[in-house]
């Protein structure tokens, strides 16, 4: 098995951290998004590039984590065309409550796998995603589950 080579990555405004896998390239300003990372290298199996997304929101009023995953489930299943959630369970990282799902959506032709973890800490929301074309997930996922496993967000102290 190959060790997977992760650089240390600490966003400039929110001050979250991730260990990002080695020769990703990063955008810090699409609107709505915190951080994009993706592969630049595009896998034969499918014409999608493998990408994480790291989304924050500041929460208007206070949320059990639970509702906060249904609202923002529900509010993704309105945009992404032929969603299907496929698992949910509640998880952590670095020691933050989180609910991690798995999911499906196309557009027709291509096929993308979503792997997201939801946790909120300091009264903002955080989403992550990992996407990846289908038949890229079986050697994706364990690789975005790793490095979702590195995220903190800024004051956490773990």
């Amino acid at each position: 098995m190959t060790t997977l080579e992760l650089e240390h990555y600490v966003h400039r405004k929110l001050r979250f951290e991730i260990d990002l896998p080695v020769g990703l390239q990063t955008r810090t300003d699409l609107r709505g998004i915190a951080l994009a990372a993706w592969d630049p290298q595009r896998t034969p199996a499918t014409p999608f590039h493998t990408n994480l997304t790291v989304v924050a929101e500041q929460l208007p009023e206070p949320f059990e984590l639970p509702a906060y995953a249904d609202r923002s489930l529900a509010t993704q299943a309105d945009v992404l065309l032929r969603w299907h959630l496929f698992d949910r369970e509640e998880t952590d990282i670095g020691g933050i409550p989180a609910v991690r799902t798995l999911g499906h959506h196309s557009d027709g032709e291509l096929a993308i796998v979503a792997e997201q973890w939801r946790l909120i800490h300091d009264g903002r929301g955080w989403v992550l995603t990992a996407s990846c074309g289908a038949l890229d997930y079986p050697g994706a996922g364990d690789i975005w589950r790793a490095v979702a496993e590195t995220f903190r967000p800024r004051g956490s102290g773990a």
